[in-house]
């Protein structure tokens, strides 16, 4: 999820097949963390009354892995939480605050990694984690595996954000592979919908909103 999103890079998974309404296993080229995240905070930055404000609303909604940037012109900040992956919630964090303080012309090399979000297992100093959001894996492995249906095909895909979709009860896999793609990527370019023109056009050029699916459920 995203408070204004933007920069990613695509992850790159394998393709895992389970048969029968009741198996699931997870592909293990993509890491778990499990439940449960912690806060990290990186710098000593003072904040003021409104970015203070911001990081109350930021802690609020997290989920791993996520990242917050601020400006010392407090009205520019960015924040992004549940994305697969933590470089990737950092570089959004930092390039969406300074994509904010260019519009309202101020130096956007003065925006700041304040604080990430990370699972709770994880080394704080960790710098390239990835796999799946919390968010994600608890669809994954809530709804997405419940709705699956014996004699059906089903399957999981996510982008290079933190956008996910997936289908079940599918006469076939190519149907469900398709349309779970599709599910996904229409929610990739429904979180980038509000977004200026030029971080669409740089969330395009290297195919952020673009889906892989990850897990297959075959009869």
């Amino acid at each position: 999820m995203i408070r204004k999103m933007c920069l990613s890079a695509v992850l790159a998974v394998g393709l895992s097949a389970v048969s029968g309404a009741d198996a699931f296993a997870q592909d293990p080229s993509v890491q778990t963390f499990g439940a449960g995240h912690k806060f990290v905070l990186h710098s000593e930055m003072e904040l003021s009354r409104v970015q203070s404000a911001a990081l109350r609303r930021f802690r609020g909604k997290t989920g791993y892995f996520a990242a917050i940037a601020y400006h010392p012109v407090d009205t520019v900040d960015f924040w992004v939480w549940n994305i697969h992956s933590l470089e990737t919630a950092r570089r959004m964090a930092v390039g969406g605050c300074e994509a904010i303080a260019k519009d309202k012309n101020e130096d956007p090399k003065l925006c700041k990694l304040y604080a990430s979000v990370i699972p709770k297992g994880l080394d704080p100093y960790e710098q390239k984690a990835s796999g799946l959001s919390e968010a994600g894996l608890k669809e994954l492995t809530g709804p997405y595996r419940r709705k699956q249906e014996a004699g059906r095909y089903g399957a999981f895909a996510i982008s290079g954000m933190g956008d996910w979709g997936y289908t079940w009860n599918r006469r076939n896999k190519e149907d469900a592979i398709g349309s779970a793609i599709a599910s996904c990527e229409a929610a990739a370019d429904n979180a980038i919908a509000g977004w200026s023109v030029e971080t669409r056009k740089k969330v395009n050029r290297a195919k952020l909103n673009t889906c892989k699916v990850i897990h297959v459920t075959i009869p």
